[in-house]
């Protein structure tokens, strides 16, 4: 989605590409199998575990550009990244 204009507020959501997917890490009670059916609807049901990478980043989200530090404005997001 990348940005978005909110009046004179500036937001961003990382977008996904063909080796990674963001997976907003709110969702309670995610587990190893949630992430692993997330990575075979995207690359397909023969992805395998093992070629997946798991990560985690906090990742500024909303009012972006603007001046205050406020840790609200950070999501908390699981990165799964296709590895050959």
């Amino acid at each position: 989605m990348g940005y978005i204009k909110e009046g004179s507020m500036t937001h961003f959501e990382p977008d996904d590409d063909e080796n990674t997917l963001y997976i907003r890490s709110e969702y309670a009670g995610l587990t190893l199998e949630d992430l692993l059916e997330r990575a075979q609807k995207k690359w397909g049901p023969d992805i395998k575990l093992e070629n997946i990478g798991i990560s985690s980043e906090k990742i500024h989200t909303r009012c972006i550009y603007y001046d205050c530090y406020d840790s609200g404005d950070y999501e908390n997001f699981i990165i799964l990244t296709k590895e050959n």
